[in-house]
């Protein structure tokens, strides 16, 4: 999606939604060499008080990437920074939302930045993010 800086305003607001699966997991655990048995052993998270495999967090921060990227802002944006505040555990098979809405833009040196959460079916908050991003040129 391209959208030139222009077009871009303070309030403008996106969101999606995405569920994981057991082979998005698996995925990033080999990825990322983070094979805590929390995340891949559904027995070991039970028995840890969780209600199942517990998503690592930054696959679901990844998400945010997504935000940004493919919807808000699109081909011209550049996440510079990311402040990630984890709220609940994720699970997997459930449908996350993920929501963004632009704060604040400075147009001289063309960056932006966006406060986004990523909530779970039951609304409850997962995750929050202040992300601050440039965009490249058009």
């Amino acid at each position: 999606m391209k959208k030139n800086f222009e077009s871009l305003v303070v309030g403008n607001s996106d969101s999606f939604f995405k569920k994981f699966n057991l082979d998005e997991l698996n995925k990033f655990s080999e990825i990322s060499g983070d094979i805590n048995p929390l995340h891949i052993s559904k027995k070991f998270a039970v028995n840890m008080g969780f209600k199942g495999n517990v998503l690592h967090g930054l696959l679901t921060s990844s998400l945010y990437s997504t935000l940004v990227g493919v919807y808000l802002v699109g081909d011209y944006a550049l996440i510079h920074s990311v402040q990630i505040i984890f709220s609940q555990p994720a699970y997997l098979d459930l449908s996350y939302k993920t929501t963004g809405k632009i704060v604040h833009i400075n147009k001289t040196q063309k960056q932006f930045e966006i406060h986004a959460k990523i909530t779970d079916p039951e609304d409850l908050i997962i995750s929050k993010a202040k992300i601050y991003c440039g965009y490249t040129n058009e």
